[in-house]
């Protein structure tokens, strides 16, 4: 028999502390009037992150929280709001999701200039599913 592989007792990985607290996240608030008001302080945050030079290993959580809560405002409140504006906030919540990955990966690669230009879309996408739940405020 082969002899027993020694553990593991390493802190870190590619730079990260394995030792830092993981973040929690809270719930994803119950209404749609809710998930909005979060959407948009989240959003902000992340504003005031890249717009203030914050380290590029702080964007990710922002980012995803807010893609978080626009997953769920399609996925639980879509028909709160009216058919013509449905393909509107899938439309946003798609491009959400896509620019959210890409700020949290140009964040770990380092890149200002990539994370830059995702946010904009970013900032286009929670423009977009604001205006498609304008109705329910």
């Amino acid at each position: 028999p082969s002899p027993p592989k020694p553990e593991d007792t390493r802190t870190t990985v590619i730079g990260m502390d394995l030792t830092a607290p993981v973040p929690r996240q809270a719930p994803i608030p119950a209404t749609a009037v809710e998930i909005l008001r979060e959407l948009a302080a989240q959003s902000d945050e992340l504003n005031k992150r890249i717009t203030g030079g914050a380290p590029l290993g702080e964007m990710w959580v922002p980012a995803l929280r807010t893609k978080d809560l626009g997953l769920a405002l399609v996925a639980d409140h879509l028909k709160e709001i009216p058919a013509s504006q449905q393909a509107l906030a899938r439309n946003a919540a798609d491009r959400l999701v896509r620019s959210a990955f890409a700020i949290d990966n140009f964040g770990d690669l380092g890149d200002r200039d990539k994370i830059v230009a995702a946010h904009d879309v970013f900032k286009s996408a929670v423009k977009d599913l604001k205006s498609a739940y304008a109705s329910i405020r």
